[in-house]
């Protein structure tokens, strides 16, 4: 009961760990790159299916939910979970295999109409690169989820203090880690280069729109330099001509650079600009009601401020900006570089490399299934050709092994057919020797039990002999001295024997012997108690175990009626009878001669009161 209790106990506590996990995955995900993220919360909670369960996993997904919902305020596709659990999870108890393979199902056949109906069709241009990006992110999570949860349910069962859990394990075999293996080896390295590349890359972005951003700064506050008070005050009142100037100058660096630049009046006006679309004296509104964050001391972002399951989205109308007063013009300079086309080159990047994943997958997919296959079937060839190896070396033909296209196993299966072959040939030698030996121990036997037979039974009559008597008695005397019992020896000789072997001859007495012997193996074999022995000529004696006078003398006057029965000898009837002498343990002796000595005399007096009859020692 204990140890079921503590079951139960280390099964939640593993339960609650993974929940956590989840919870804490979920919410501090691998940034990539402008708000594209790695996820790997479905590590843990695909891997509950297979360690828990399909239910537990439900609560399990709905319980990392919550918590994100309501205690971090993740909202972000927050249910998107859920319906991963439901497919994958009723995919695996419906045809079991793992997790990976039902991941892959529903990213290609869930995911893929959903990428071309509803983000493919009918976008063009940034869109379907956003798009793209989004989908093949989605699916490159989803397939290292899988193999990451596979492995985790595979392998943690096996951890040995949680044995006590009893979490659903199911078989580990050589070509399914040899899989798993080599799909890591060749992911891996590569999504952990896409992710830091990404990192790199981001901040490259940052570090050359803010060279680009410092000298244009630098261009301007050299134009600035070189006007006089005179410029400054016509520029201040408004002169047509010096903001031409400054429109020139604005658009040469535009023109090298994908900047915009805007000189603001203190009501934040627009004096002069870079771009046609924006007029003199509008005012600048662009970054009202919008999402805006420091990147660096002189570089924020601007985002439109909007609710978007592709983020990436928002970006592509994005800018890093930077902002200088201008103290002696009493203006304020906006220098803004979009993101969008920095943005979609390297999303084009992450696509190709997410392509890559994907092919490598596919490939890694492919290869450690052929090897698989191959170290299976090797494997395979093993096990048949060694099992039940008794009863093939004792039948003839061959092991069963029909080479490998691998060098060791071949090698081993080779030498493992050389060994089973001389094994064979031992084993032909030890069974020739054995059937000898068999032989030789039967006829050993039945020398034995014919020497017994002869030592301890009547060979005429087949009743027990003199000696099977002494050693009856024996064992008779302890038994009864220890348990205080009584057994009774019954001495019968025949009456007129000798006229019957004068009569009829040897053989007519050896009949009459055979007759009587039968009658009384017949009567001892319906009592336990009672045996029967012929100690010598025409005398018997029957021992009686645990027994009184009365019984005794019942039995005794049975044997006697038997015994008068007429017998016929060579066509010729004969009448028979017998006079029975009787002692009994302990009262007519302590010892097997004493008491056989005075049922002996019993008998006799038997003979001189008439015969056919019995008589009593006392």
């Amino acid at each position: 009961m204990f140890g079921k209790q503590s079951g139960h106990t280390t099964k939640f506590i593993i339960w609650t760990g993974l929940v956590i996990l989840g919870i804490v995955t979920q919410h501090y995900k691998i940034p990539l790159l402008f708000d594209i993220y790695f996820g790997f919360a479905a590590v843990f909670y695909l891997a509950i299916i297979r360690l828990l369960g399909y239910k537990e996993a439900l609560i399990s997904i709905v319980c990392i939910n919550l918590v994100n919902y309501f205690l971090l305020g993740d909202s972000a596709l927050i249910w998107y979970s859920v319906l991963e659990v439901l497919i994958i999870g009723a995919l695996y108890r419906w045809k079991g295999r793992n997790i990976l393979t039902w991941s892959v199902v529903y990213g290609v056949v869930i995911w893929l109409p959903f990428y071309f109906f509803f983000l493919e069709r009918g976008t063009t241009g940034a869109e379907k690169v956003v798009a793209d990006l989004w989908y093949f992110q989605v699916l490159v999570n989803a397939l290292i989820c899988g193999l990451l949860a596979d492995i985790l349910a595979d392998y943690l069962p096996r951890v040995p203090g949680l044995k006590s859990a009893k979490l659903k394990r199911t078989p580990l075999y050589f070509g399914q880690m040899l899989s798993q293996l080599t799909l890591l080896i060749a992911v891996m390295p590569i999504f952990f280069f896409t992710v830091v590349n990404g990192w790199f890359e981001e901040k490259q972005v940052i570090t050359t729109f803010t060279d680009e951003i410092e000298s244009a700064v630098a261009r301007v506050d050299e134009r600035i330099s070189t006007m006089d008070h005179t410029d400054i005050q016509k520029l201040k009142l408004g002169s047509v001509v010096e903001k031409a100037h400054f429109t020139e100058m604005f658009v040469n660096i535009a023109n090298q650079t994908p900047l915009s630049i805007f000189a603001l009046d203190k009501n934040g006006k627009i004096i002069v600009s870079s771009d046609d679309s924006y007029l003199s004296g509008e005012r600048f509104d662009m970054f009202e009601n919008r999402y805006v964050s420091k990147v660096n001391q002189n570089l924020y972002l601007w985002l439109p401020r909007q609710s978007t399951s592709r983020a990436l989205e928002g970006w592509l109308r994005g800018y890093y900006f930077s902002s200088f007063p201008v103290t002696n013009l009493d203006l304020e300079l906006f220098i803004l570089m979009p993101l969008k086309s920095e943005i979609l080159s390297l999303a084009k990047t992450h696509v190709f490399y997410f392509k890559v994943l994907i092919g490598l997958f596919i490939l890694a997919s492919c290869f450690s299934f052929l090897c698989t296959r191959i170290l299976t079937k090797s494997l395979s060839q093993l096990t048949i050709a060694t099992s039940d190896l008794p009863k093939r070396v004792n039948k003839k033909g061959d092991f069963g092994w029909k080479g490998s296209y691998i060098y060791e196993f071949d090698a081993l299966g080779q030498n493992f057919v050389k060994a089973a072959k001389k094994l064979k040939e031992i084993f032909v030698e030890a069974e020739a020797k054995n059937e000898q030996l068999m032989k030789k121990t039967q006829q050993l036997v039945a020398s034995e039990q014919q020497l017994y037979r002869l030592a301890h039974y009547d060979e005429l009559t087949g009743l027990q002999n003199r000696n099977s008597f002494n050693e009856k008695v024996e064992k008779l005397l302890l038994t009864s001295k220890e348990y205080q019992q009584e057994f009774a020896l019954a001495y019968i000789d025949l009456d007129k024997f000798k006229q019957v072997n004068d009569t009829f001859g040897h053989n007519g007495g050896d009949l009459l012997l055979k007759v009587i012997s039968e009658r009384i193996q017949t009567f001892v074999d319906d009592h336990t108690h009672i045996q029967a022995y012929r100690i010598g000529g025409d005398e018997f004696v029957i021992t009686i175990e645990d027994t009184d006078r009365t019984e005794v003398e019942a039995y005794c006057q049975k044997v006697v009626e038997f015994m008068r029965e007429p017998t016929i000898i060579f066509e010729q009837e004969v009448e028979t009878s017998a006079s029975i002498g009787v002692s009994i343990y302990p009262y007519d002796g302590q010892d097997v001669e004493t008491i056989l000595k005075r049922a002996d005399n019993a008998m006799y007096q038997t003979k001189i009161s008439g015969k056919n009859g019995l008589n009593f020692c006392r």
